[in-house]
């Protein structure tokens, strides 16, 4: 009997030491990890995000007093090659001022603004401040340029260039202009490119049938003799297309407008002016063609927007070959087509070169 208690009493103690043992392990504290050669120095928590989960991005100080430039002062933005101008809203002025936080400025001596820009428009922004003028330019795809009343630097704290492509503020302008605008490059030349090239060929074909039939009925085309187009009772020849195909016919001397620079009247019959105000070069092999923009810059103003509000511009352009002219002597021909009822007619022969 004794041995038998005994027994039981060891079983017992055994599943007690057991129960103890056990208990022990689930009270022990789990083994301290080594710190992460990653994490950052303190508590070993990363800092909470601020914004969308990204950390926020560092701004250049000089992006950030362009900012204030754009804040602080009545800001107005120009398309030189439409003549369009107009002053931005206080909104639009913030969603500029937000556009430009990225901006990337470039070191003093990263060169002069280009002559050609791959972007649909040449942008000026002048933002009025301090009795002065500061102006930001769009010349060419992958810089803007800041300038203070002609000066290159407009202090000595802020770069006079800055990487288009990382500002967004070309493309905040640009929505902020809106239905203002016309339709971009590649969607103008989708609708016009057919049409167009129809046209220049019946110029340098002298194809009078076929070019009058792509002329408004009623409207009938306009002939400029350079980049500002007139209108009214003193403003360029317009013909019917009926006119037209009988044109290169007529002798009669007309007055056409008057020669820049000289102001004398151009006098001249159809085929004179023809001859050297419409296709005095071969533009049907334009190595250069624009849809909606520029190509040819001289000191005409541009206003074909105006004139031809809704339209497409089609530039057929050749540029300065001779080395004494510095690239002056360029010739453009620029077809203007407007839409009536879905179908795009020709209602403006706009020739254009370097004037004085």
């Amino acid at each position: 009997m004794t041995r038998l208690l005994r027994k039981e009493l060891r079983q017992v103690l055994l599943l007690i030491i057991i129960a103890a043992a056990l208990a022990g392990c689930g009270l022990r504290p789990a083994p301290t990890q080594p710190p992460s050669q990653t994490s950052p120095p303190g508590d070993g928590s990363a800092p909470a995000p601020t914004d969308g989960g990204q950390q926020a991005a560092p701004v250049d100080p000089a992006a950030a007093r362009l900012g204030d430039l754009l804040r602080q002062g009545p800001v107005r933005v120009s398309v030189t090659d439409l003549g369009l101008q107009r002053d931005l809203s206080p909104a639009e002025r913030e969603q500029a001022v937000a556009a430009v936080r990225t901006a990337v400025p470039i070191p003093e001596g990263a060169g002069e603004p280009g002559t050609q820009s791959a972007l649909p428009w040449d942008l000026t922004v002048t933002v009025a401040r301090d009795g002065g003028n500061y102006t930001l330019g769009w010349f060419e795809p992958t810089r803007f340029w800041l300038t203070a009343d002609g000066q290159a630097e407009p202090s000595p704290d802020m770069p006079a260039a800055f990487l288009q492509e990382d500002s967004g503020l070309y493309r905040s302008l640009l929505a902020a202009l809106g239905p203002e605008l016309p339709l971009p490059p590649d969607e103008a030349q989708r609708i016009i490119g057919d049409r167009a090239r129809a046209a220049v060929e019946a110029l340098r074909d002298r194809n009078w049938e076929a070019l009058a039939a792509l002329v408004h009925p009623t409207r009938g085309v306009r002939f400029s003799p350079y980049g500002y187009v007139r209108v009214g009772t003193e403003g360029d020849r317009v013909l019917t297309p009926a006119e037209l195909r009988q044109a290169w016919a007529d002798k009669t001397v007309h007055l056409w407008g008057h020669y820049d620079g000289s102001g004398e009247p151009i006098r001249l019959t159809f085929a004179g002016y023809f001859e050297r105000f419409v296709y005095d070069k071969d533009f049907a092999q334009a190595p250069q063609v624009g849809y909606n923009r520029i190509l040819g810059r001289g000191n005409t103003l541009q206003n074909w927007w105006q004139v031809y509000p809704g339209s497409i511009l089609v530039e057929y352009h050749f540029p300065g070959t001779d080395p004494r002219y510095q690239g002056m002597d360029w010739r453009s021909l620029r077809l203007v087509f407007a839409d009536e009822g879905g179908t795009w007619y020709l209602v403006g022969i706009i020739h254009d070169e370097w004037t004085i």
